[in-house]
């Protein structure tokens, strides 16, 4: 594990992009053995919400979509 590293992809689908860290940040919260039980959960997916962040439970990938690169990283400010 190496805490100061991500590791991020970006792909073309659909009408748009999308900005992926491929699975990378669950398995290294798996790897320190930080389970997300029902409450953690509820938090995880609050704090996700909040920063337009999605998650695939099956992929265990977070990932944001956008329409254009310019539009990215202030696709989602308020």
């Amino acid at each position: 594990m190496n805490p100061d590293y991500i590791s991020l992809s970006v792909s073309q689908v659909d009408n748009g992009y999308k900005l992926s860290d491929d699975g990378y940040i669950i398995d290294e919260i798996t790897n320190l053995d930080v389970r997300i039980d029902f409450l953690r959960r509820e938090f995880f997916d609050t704090t996700l919400k909040i920063f337009g962040v999605n998650y695939d439970r099956k992929t265990e990938e977070l990932y944001v979509k956008f329409k254009e690169v310019r539009e990215y990283p202030n696709y989602y400010s308020v």
